[in-house]
């Protein structure tokens, strides 16, 4: 009966370890994913800055070429 043990004590600490290893690989995946998130974020702010002040501009060259006429 004791050799059952060891060998279920064996098994078991090879799934923690695995599982603590899963966790932590995880965990180093998320804050890279945060970092690229953020990273996309400040780059589409910045294409749509760009794209509103298009938009803007556009309306008042037309609003400009209207009152010329």
């Amino acid at each position: 009966m004791d050799i059952f043990v060891f060998i279920l004590a064996i098994v078991a600490l090879g799934i923690i370890g695995d599982v603590v290893k899963k966790h932590l690989e995880t965990k180093d995946n998320d804050s890279t994913s945060t970092e690229d998130t953020e990273s996309r974020f400040r780059e589409l702010e910045q294409r749509i800055i760009t794209l509103e002040r298009i938009v803007t501009d556009q309306k008042s060259q037309l609003k400009e070429k209207i009152d010329s006429l």
